[in-house]
């Protein structure tokens, strides 16, 4: 009977000391908390600099769904240079300028609110300077742009890039710029205005007048069953000003003259990871025959673009890419035909080449994957070419 009594005193003692050492662990891990391993600086991410987090962030807009920031900005920058040059030896083959060389260069971005859900914005961006190998000018406006966009249109009057596709228009412009969302799955963009190198080479009395050409294209887009897959139709137009151009020497193909290119291009992406993308583009090209007084003089090869023949020529390009990713599978591959007649001057864009890459990527383990790829490149496409150039290679 007393060993039945005394039971429950050791049992409500051994538990007061389970609960006690309990206590005890816990209070001494709050106050020694276990030790971490240090990283090692080499792996850590690179801390950016206190200039790099005040940098101001360049504004971009995406017309599908780009949302302003409904806040007004200003920003203002001005930079300043000065170098000393020294010279030796023939100096009239050195593009530099001998001696104490200066720039100042002013930048200027403004963002309002406009009417409604529309904001304005505008770039600027002024230089002067002394140093003919930086601008051939003293004093020359590099960029100006008015921009008047909201979520569903864009409208940009002064430069800006323009990117309809790869072998229709991709480059920058001075001019108008559109862009404008039609419902839920159509997009328009309409362009016009020169190409040309700066701003003064317009209204200033430079020696050597800079190439300059008019330009225009448009777009017209589509989504189909996801954001990531459309069609869309382009346009390119460019005229060259004549009197900007060189004259061709004898013997050798002149430069174009006029160019219209019309395409149809297309991006599809499935759940599957199957990706593609293709182009087909038709140009109409008149040459430039400024020096020839007669028409074409037989024999005439209209395959090739000829220094004495009158009137267009067309051909063609093709662009194909695709890829399909299956576990740990990769395929891509691409295929580029480019006619020889074919030319795209808003895209420059090369003419009579043919190229063809395969590669697949397979990964081994996760720190070993095994890679190949082949690839054959060809011009002649016409046999219009005494010998053809043909490569084989990785």
């Amino acid at each position: 009977m007393r060993a039945i009594k005394v039971l429950p005193i050791l049992l409500m003692l051994l538990a007061a000391i389970a609960a006690g050492q309990t206590d005890s662990s816990t209070s001494n891990s709050a106050q020694n908390p276990p030790q971490t391993q240090p990283q090692n600086p080499m792996q850590e991410p690179a801390k950016p600099t206190e200039a790099e987090q005040n940098k101001p962030k360049l504004t971009q807009f995406n017309v599908e769904g780009a949302q302003a920031s409904n806040e007004d900005q200003t920003l203002g920058e001005i930079k300043l240079m000065t170098r000393y040059t020294e010279l030796n030896g023939d100096v009239s083959r050195s593009f530099r300028v001998q001696g104490n060389n200066n720039l100042g260069e002013f930048n200027l971005f403004l963002d309002r609110k406009f009417t409604g859900i529309h904001r304005i914005q505008f770039l600027g961006m002024y230089r002067a300077t002394d140093d003919k190998s930086i601008d051939p000018e003293r004093e020359s406006m590099q960029k100006a742009s008015l921009r008047i966009f909201s979520p569903r249109d864009e409208y940009i009057l002064g430069d800006s890039l323009v990117n309809y596709s790869l072998l229709t228009f991709n480059q920058n412009i001075k001019g108008l710029n559109i862009n404008h969302l039609i419902g839920d799955k159509w997009k328009f963009g309409v362009v016009g205005g020169i190409f040309i190198d700066r701003w003064g080479s317009l209204y200033k009395d430079l020696v050597g007048r800079p190439y300059v050409a008019t330009v225009f294209g448009s777009r017209l887009e589509r989504k189909l069953f996801n954001p990531e897959s459309r069609i869309g139709l382009n346009f390119s137009s460019s005229r060259d000003q004549l009197g900007s151009l060189p004259t061709a020497a004898n013997g050798t193909s002149p430069q174009p003259a006029s160019n219209i290119v019309g395409s149809m291009d297309a991006r599809l992406a499935t759940k599957s990871g199957f990706r593609f993308a293709g182009e087909f583009a038709y140009s109409s090209t008149d040459f430039d025959t400024r020096f020839v007084s007669t028409g074409c003089v037989a024999p005439c090869d209209t395959r090739t673009p000829q220094p004495t023949l009158n009137g267009k020529q067309g051909d063609y390009a093709l662009r194909l890419e695709g890829s399909q990713r299956w576990h740990k599978l990769s395929l891509r591959s691409t295929y580029l035909r480019y006619q020889p007649n074919f030319a795209s001057v808003n895209a420059r864009q090369i003419a009579d080449l043919q190229d063809f890459v395969f590669r697949a990527t397979y990964e081994l383990v996760d720190w070993l994957t095994l890679d190949g790829t082949v690839r054959r490149s060809n011009n002649d496409l016409r046999q219009q070419l005494p010998t053809e150039r043909k490569l084989w290679g990785p």
